[in-house]
């Protein structure tokens, strides 16, 4: 029985700590949170996020599209140009 508890144990603490390690080195947090804060109208605090997703992923078009879509908001037009080109 102390085997299996063990084994239960290690599996769940590998399971747990593998999505503790991908929350932080994944952009994911971020674009939900700048999401939420941009459904809210807190375009300034969501591009922020924005920011911070594309720092963990530059090559991730999506997160440019999102902050492209939140930057008129702020009176950000050469922003949302920068945003849009390849």
């Amino acid at each position: 029985m102390k085997k299996y508890l063990l084994a239960f144990w290690s599996f769940f603490f590998c399971i747990f700590t593998s999505i503790a390690i991908y929350a932080e080195n994944s952009p994911k947090p971020y674009i939900d949170s700048a999401n939420k804060k941009e459904q809210s109208g807190d375009y300034a605090g969501a591009i922020k996020d924005y920011n911070k997703a594309i720092n963990f992923d530059p090559g991730n078009p999506e997160v440019y599209f999102y902050r492209a879509k939140a930057k008129p908001n702020i009176e950000d037009d050469i922003g949302v140009i920068q945003d849009c080109e390849p």
